[in-house]
């Protein structure tokens, strides 16, 4: 049995009884704070220099969770965001960037019904819709009027949203997603911005009743952190991918991805050779300098479309004759992010045909975030950056600096305990000691538990819970000395809770004298 984290503390003054041990007389502290922390930019001349804050989030809502972050991508909206008007312009300084973010679940509000404390979940570009429009209902939430993003995005009620270089973000649940077991925390960062933005727009565009069973074809624009998604995702999805760049530096790793084939557009005539082939092109670049976008419509076939995923500088403009649209009813169109849904079939799709992206990961710090942006602006990465040890840097995971009174509770067993509660109805031979949880059904227990931030987390195997938080006792003396002089336990304690395959088992004890020993780990 792995080893239980040490998550939730709960405190007491030393002249605490052990009988006087009920959920109302203790005082918890959870492994949430009310401030976060996070790497912001402070000046937009400094983009690549984001320096160590704490803020305060936003107000929790009804439907809102807390991520304790593992894990954040660099996406080159990151890039894009921090430099401000040399960028896609002005933002609202400091400013913690970051939208590709997978973590634990800590926090839960009252009328969340998707997720559980524990959970580990992702988060993209997008963190709150009204959920309640035409587009919202359609699927279509990333296009909602009320949309907020992840950062430097504003709520109705003006506060500035936060990202993912940070000990936690807050966010609405429905923009949170639970994260496959066979997907590694660090692959699946970046599938929460990059690998939703390059599937949305295949999987819509992407022709699926062309004559004689022919496969349709795909122009990826640009090998990146977006294009070497796109790469994989549409062999996936049927088609045959093509890559385009300027030059044919990355034809081999293109090919390795699963690339039909790959062209050069810095060769002179490359749009003769392939005229009227393809059915969508996938604009996966972030620059439009020297974009022949002539060129680029010329090879499409009759209203075929060319798709922009990848957004410039807000001063850079498409230059395109509109007669170009007339020679094929060719299309030019763009796409945002993804819906829900599409987040989740992605998922699923990697998990299918094992789509991973191409990581290099960098311990987040001061020092961390200059080095990736700077070599990520060069284009010196294959081909996205992944930020780690959150909980080095923040404190989080384990436990929080100050939080020093913390215990796990291991329960022995004796005959007379095995007599009462056979070990049979836990899922593993080892039990957690909660006194004063009064009985109730399962429903209540879990709220009682939550309240009191009870982490558990079922592991990849499934096999028992990785996680779990228990109270802090002050000893098996002191509850040996209980025994002496009561041999029954009142109903409102203590219990037992098991951890197993099934999640979290609560179990009342009839009496006191079901504890043998308790085990006191600091």
């Amino acid at each position: 049995m792995p080893e239980v984290s040490r998550f939730c503390v709960v405190s007491y003054t030393q002249s605490c009884k052990f009988s006087d041990f009920s959920s109302a007389a203790m005082t918890v502290s959870v492994n949430y704070p009310e401030e976060f922390a996070g790497f912001a930019v402070l000046d937009t001349k400094d983009w690549n220099k984001p320096k160590y804050i704490s803020y305060k989030p936003k107000t929790f809502g009804d439907h809102d969770i807390d991520i304790e972050i593992e894990c954040c991508g660099l996406c080159g909206s990151d890039i894009m965001t921090a430099m401000g008007g040399e960028g896609w312009g002005e933002i609202k300084l400091p400013q913690v960037v970051g939208h590709e973010i997978i973590g634990k679940v800590v926090n839960v509000g009252p009328k969340v019904s998707l997720h559980k404390i524990g959970d580990r979940v992702g988060l993209g570009a997008q963190a709150f819709g009204c959920l309640s429009c035409r587009r919202c209902k359609e699927n279509n939430e990333q296009y909602c009027k009320n949309s907020v993003t992840t950062y430097d995005g504003v709520y109705p009620d003006g506060y500035v949203s936060q990202g993912g270089y940070a000990s936690h973000v807050r966010a609405h649940e429905h923009f949170c997603f639970a994260i496959p077991d066979a997907i590694k925390s660090t692959e699946a960062a970046s599938l929460c911005c990059a690998g939703l933005t390059v599937y949305s727009p295949l999987k819509r565009y992407i022709p699926t009743d062309l004559p004689n069973g022919e496969k349709p074809k795909v122009a990826v624009l640009g090998l990146g952190g977006l294009g070497h998604l796109a790469v994989q995702i549409a062999a996936a999805l049927g088609a045959q991918p093509y890559v385009f760049s300027r030059t044919d530096a990355k034809k081999e790793q293109a090919l390795q991805l699963g690339a039909k084939g790959f062209v050069a557009t810095g060769t002179k005539g490359w749009a003769d050779e392939y005229f009227d082939q393809f059915d969508l092109i996938l604009n996966c670049a972030i620059s439009l300098s020297g974009l022949d976008l002539d060129s680029f419509l010329s090879i499409l076939k009759v209203q075929g479309r060319f798709v922009s995923v990848g957004l410039p500088a807000v001063e850079e403009k498409y230059d395109v004759s509109p007669f170009t649209f007339f020679s094929n009813g060719s299309s030019l169109c763009s796409s945002n992010l993804g819906s829900r849904k599409e987040m989740l079939d992605l998922l699923d799709l990697c998990v299918k045909h094992d789509i991973r992206p191409w990581v290099e990961e960098i311990p987040i710090s001061e020092e961390g975030c200059n080095i990736a942006l700077t070599r990520a602006w060069k284009g010196d990465v294959r081909y996205r950056f992944v930020f780690t040890e959150f909980h080095k840097a923040f404190g989080t995971g384990n436990v929080y600096p100050g939080e020093q009174h913390i215990a796990k509770v291991k329960v022995l067993h004796n005959r007379e305990f095995r007599e009462h509660l056979s070990l049979e109805h836990f899922d593993h031979s080892e039990c957690y000691f909660f006194p004063g949880l009064r009985g109730a059904n399962f429903v209540e227990q879990r709220r009682v538990l939550t309240e009191i931030a009870l982490f558990h987390t079922p592991n990849k195997s499934n096999s028992v819970v990785e996680k779990i938080a228990v109270c802090l006792l002050f000893g098996h003396r002191r509850i040996q000395h209980r025994r002496r002089r009561e041999s029954h336990a009142k109903v409102h304690g203590p219990s037992a809770f098991s951890i197993g395959s099934n999640g979290l088992g609560i179990h009342q004890l009839r009496s006191s004298n079901d504890v043998d020993q308790v085990e006191m780990v600091v």
